[in-house]
């Protein structure tokens, strides 16, 4: 909803990093910063009814909801001295070709699809698939990674998602709901 220390932190250091970079070093650079204005959590405030003046249930406006957040977002960026991208992309302003990347994830053997249940339609990434095709990723220490020499029965087995979830292993994220 709104921001908190953690988050201004990560804005503030950003923002010193691209201060010294353009006005110390003088580096020229282009800052972006993407936008999150649709996801479960603004839509499930959209959905959320309201008690209107003349006591019908009014509901709210997804990008009403979106807007008045980013907004709100903005200020305490202002109020922090935090200097603003250069351009803002917004996730509903690219959703065709988000959706085009997600499929071709999909299409290259690196995502599911929740069929049925309340997360029917979601797309999730397949961390065991990406492993089998023996990729790694590099955040990811030797140590914390499963043993490529045991079988997928053994104790060392990746953990398996909570029987609540419909991902598949606890490392799958979301890439669609």
């Amino acid at each position: 909803d709104h921001i908190h220390l953690g988050h201004a932190r990560s804005y503030v250091s950003e923002d010193i990093v691209y201060r010294l970079l353009v006005d110390y070093f003088g580096v020229p650079v282009f800052k972006m910063m993407g936008c999150t204005d649709v996801d479960d959590k603004i839509i499930q405030k959209a959905l959320e009814d309201k008690q209107g003046t003349d006591g019908e249930l009014v509901g709210k406006d997804l990008e009403a909801v979106s807007r008045k957040y980013e907004k709100l977002f903005w200020d305490d960026l202002r109020d922090l001295n935090v200097l603003f991208p250069d351009v803002i992309l917004r996730v509903t302003e690219h959703i065709p070709e988000i959706i085009q990347y997600i499929q071709s994830i999909e299409k290259n053997g690196l995502a599911y699809v929740i069929r049925e249940g309340p997360e029917a339609g979601s797309v999730y990434f397949d961390h065991s698939a990406f492993e089998e095709k023996r990729f790694s990723l590099p955040l990811i220490s030797k140590a914390q990674q499963p043993d490529s020499s045991s079988s997928s029965s053994s104790s060392s087995s990746p953990v398996v998602a909570p029987e609540h979830s419909f991902k598949r292993r606890a490392e799958d994220f979301a890439l669609w709901k």
